[in-house]
């Protein structure tokens, strides 16, 4: 699937939009995050969700087998199996919602597209992105006020990014800011 998605992302003429789906079968917190990067910068979006134990499939019937548990209620989200605990789940849940935010709203690409290749791995980023807000602002992801949320960014890459030419990202954010929100970009970003 990814040598598919990136012969098709070179023909530059198609929009490559991957799923990745956590709680599969044999994949745990780590295979997961190599997938993750495999895939990251094969496609123009990337989706984090999550597996479903629908009655009548064969998943379903082998819930026991492999160790699953899910919500008691449709679409019955796996919260955990044999191979990835309830805590990591969890994690890749708060995962998804920073990917949401961020990148899957077009409302960053400017800066993410500076800033991810200098990571060390595309799912480092998105992973530590969402504990450094998680450590700075108690509130829910989407209760963050759109200011807060570049702000957030831009805090993240000075003290993670190495190579961090700060001028470029704050124009890319200052970019991003305007092209996206109906008010000028707040003073950090001036």
């Amino acid at each position: 699937v990814i040598g598919a998605a990136r012969r098709i992302r070179k023909m530059g003429n198609i929009h490559v939009h991957l799923d990745l789906i956590a709680g599969l079968p044999y994949e745990d917190y780590t295979s997961f995050a190599k997938s993750f990067n495999d895939a990251y910068f094969c496609c123009d979006m990337l989706q984090l969700g999550f597996l479903k134990l629908l009655y009548g499939t064969r998943l379903r019937a082998q819930k026991e087998e492999y160790g699953y548990r899910c919500l008691p209620t449709p679409p019955y989200t796996v919260l955990e199996s044999r191979w990835i605990a309830y805590s990591d789940m969890q994690r890749l849940s708060h995962i998804a919602e920073t990917l949401d935010r961020y990148l899957e709203s077009g409302r960053f690409a400017h800066a993410l597209w500076y800033l991810t290749p200098k990571m060390r791995s595309p799912f480092a980023f998105w992973e530590g992105l969402t504990d450094y807000i998680a450590a700075h602002d108690e509130r829910p992801l989407q209760r963050i006020s759109q200011p807060d949320a570049f702000r957030y960014l831009l805090e993240y890459a000075r003290a993670t990014v190495e190579s961090l030419d700060e001028a470029e990202l704050r124009r890319m954010l200052s970019n991003d800011f305007s092209q996206h929100e109906n008010k000028n970009p707040p003073a950090f970003l001036r």
